[in-house]
């Protein structure tokens, strides 16, 4: 645990210490010893939208990511229900903890490259020097996704350890680049369940994705984390160029997402 951890984990555990110890009858002294009816079922909805949102949530440091926000947002709710003065000075402490410990950064000197439509061409069409494959796996995202956010460092990691002169990696704005996003079928809605996709291109073409979109329009569920996609791509193969990818797709499977095979 980073200390931006600990310091959001301390602000968290501000409200039950006051709420449920004898600290209450100096900050809440109206308040009862018992949870009320809407304190409940406040919590109860965060235990739902935190395990809803957690679906597509693979890595623990995103999962902590969304407790601490979607918990201190509750918290600070139900302290106004029972002190406004002291509800107040919680959401500035929580502001405050947000601008000294931000969530840890993504790399910025990563390997990723971020890309619009005609660089993302210009990227698809280099070769590797040794006349092997060349592999490029892009990220499309969104800026306002959680689940896009939150896999961000995964992604730097996966660049950093695999990127070499077979296999790159690059980032598309599919908000941005609604041209791209219309190019590779990827739904960019609030309700999209495509965000983010991952693809895998050899030498240009796609070969692989995820999530893949099924025959029926199905989306497939993922959990993204690096270690979903390192499996996933056979990025320690794509590295050294030792994959290969089908002529035809798999029975089921949209045409946009090819499956590939190892070359062992």
């Amino acid at each position: 645990l980073q200390v931006y951890h600990l310091a959001h984990l301390s602000a968290i555990l501000c409200f039950p210490l006051c709420r449920f110890t004898s600290l209450r009858t100096y900050v809440f002294p109206e308040a009862s010893p018992e949870l009320n009816n809407d304190e409940l079922k406040a919590l109860l909805l965060l235990v739902i939208f935190i395990s809803i949102r957690a679906r597509k949530i693979g890595s623990l440091d995103a999962f902590l990511d969304l407790i601490f926000f979607a918990t201190k947002a509750v918290f600070v709710i139900l302290a106004f229900r029972l002190n406004v003065a002291w509800a107040i000075i919680y959401l500035l402490l929580c502001i405050a903890l947000s601008f000294v410990y931000p969530a840890p950064k993504v790399d910025p000197t990563s390997e990723i490259v971020s890309v619009n439509s005609a660089r993302l061409e210009n990227v698809l069409n280099e070769r590797a020097r040794n006349g092997e494959p060349r592999f490029t796996v892009v990220k499309f995202y969104v800026t306002w996704s959680s689940a896009c956010n939150f896999v961000a460092r995964e992604y730097v990691s996966l660049a950093n350890r695999f990127s070499s002169d077979n296999l790159k990696f690059a980032k598309v704005n599919a908000n941005v680049c609604q041209d791209l996003a219309k190019k590779y079928s990827i739904d960019t809605s609030v309700q999209s369940a495509q965000l983010p996709t991952f693809i895998l291109f050899q030498d240009g073409k796609e070969i692989d994705r995820r999530p893949r979109v099924y025959d029926d329009n199905t989306v497939e569920r993922c959990k993204f984390n690096e270690q979903m996609l390192e499996e996933a791509f056979s990025l320690n193969l794509c590295q050294a160029g030792k994959v290969k990818h089908e002529v035809e797709p798999k029975k089921g499977i949209h045409k946009h997402n090819i499956k590939p095979m190892l070359e062992v």
